[in-house]
């Protein structure tokens, strides 16, 4: 990815943000007094990137059609509005993951690498927005914008 410097840097602003959402998880679970089990990080072949950010595209979409829907309801219905925060948190930066992943799949096809602005990700929720469209505050958090991380 090192030749490719900007879906390099999306992966990365994908994976920070990932990782902010899993502490995020694994505190709120350790606060409840539950333990919280690692996710389990599994290597996948090599591809091309489009084939890449299809297959991270897929992995989005599963989980947010499936798993997260799975987990809000399960929450609300145990009246833990605490950990169905959480999780909105977590699904709101993954519906901005994969708006992400499908407008650099579509720059990608149509305009070249060119075309792709920076990333950034806020490290208190994990909320991901090109580095173009942001404001002055996670419109999630809270954070100022000066505290997020920028991918370029």
């Amino acid at each position: 990815l090192d030749s490719l410097p900007s879906q390099a840097a999306l992966f990365r602003a994908l994976s920070f943000a990932d990782n902010v959402q899993c502490e995020n998880c694994r505190k709120a679970i350790e606060s409840l007094g539950g333990r919280f089990h690692t996710p389990v990080v599994a290597t996948t072949s090599l591809h091309d990137i489009p084939t890449h950010l299809n297959l991270a595209l897929e992995e989005k979409h599963s989980l947010h059609d499936q798993l997260t829907v799975q987990c809000l309801h399960r929450a609300i219905g145990d009246g833990n509005r605490y950990i169905a925060r959480i999780i909105t948190w977590c699904d709101a930066s993954d519906i901005a993951q994969i708006a992400i992943l499908q407008g650099t799949i579509e720059a990608l096809t149509s305009q070249g690498e060119e075309s792709i602005p920076p990333y950034r990700v806020c490290p208190t929720c994990g909320a991901i927005s090109n580095a173009e469209l942001f404001t002055d505050y996670c419109p999630l958090c809270m954070t100022a914008v000066e505290e997020f991380r920028t991918f370029e």
